[in-house]
């Protein structure tokens, strides 16, 4: 691939570039899916760390009953849950998240990446309060330690409960409301009987449409 340098309207000579692809281009994520595939493979071949779950295909997803039968039961361990760069390790031991994340971190300067340590936190799910949880390194830097984050739009906390991620979403309904015109969602209730025994050439040209249409085809 050649490129140019522009400056002041001016153009450098074309050079060749022998890695990446050009900007907007269509292929880059599924190159960069790819390629952090195979970062995720090297990092799993070094360590088997993670938690290790019981789950049943034959439906009744949310009987946990059934998960305590000795038949029909089966096993798997969970390392990483990841969706497109967003990735997020798991660990039922302090050593084994740290082991994890010094295995990705040589990994990722193997293959000529770095982790954005600003933007990576650590969260312990479901532990004594009076226990202290030691600290949490990428190189000689140490992360961020948080009771919450949110993930892919979703609020996941420390407790393991939904309630931070239900005010979340019920908020985010009361602003999606907020937006419509005021007259619109007053009027439109009182109206509603004058309107609806009209005629239905006549009752098309008086509905009354919202501000925000994508947000009443949601709510």
């Amino acid at each position: 691939m050649l490129c140019c340098v522009a400056v002041k309207g001016e153009q450098s000579d074309f050079f060749n570039v022998t890695c990446g692809v050009k900007q907007g281009c269509v292929l880059a994520p599924t190159l960069f899916a790819l390629y952090f595939a195979v970062v995720i493979r090297e990092t799993l071949k070094r360590t088997s760390e993670g938690i290790r779950i019981r789950f049943r295909t034959d439906g009744n997803l949310f009987n946990r009953a059934r998960l305590k039968a000795r038949t029909k039961v089966s096993y798997t361990t969970i390392t990483e849950i990841m969706y497109a760069d967003d990735l997020c390790f798991v660990a039922d031991t302090c050593e084994f998240l740290q082991a994890l994340i010094s295995c990705l971190n040589d990994v990722c300067c193997k293959f000529g990446l770095s982790i954005n340590v600003k933007k990576t936190e650590v969260m312990a799910m479901n532990i004594d309060e009076q226990l202290l949880v030691p600290d949490f390194l990428i190189g000689n830097s140490k992360l961020k330690q948080v009771e919450s984050f949110k993930y892919l739009g979703s609020i996941v906390t420390h407790k393991g409960n939904l309630d931070a991620e239900v005010n979340q979403r019920i908020c985010a309904a009361a602003a999606a409301f907020g937006k419509l015109q005021p007259k619109e969602v007053i009027s439109g209730f009182s109206e509603y009987n004058e309107v609806h025994e009209r005629s239905l050439p006549e009752r098309r040209t008086q509905t009354k449409r919202p501000a925000h249409p994508g947000q009443s085809e949601i709510y």
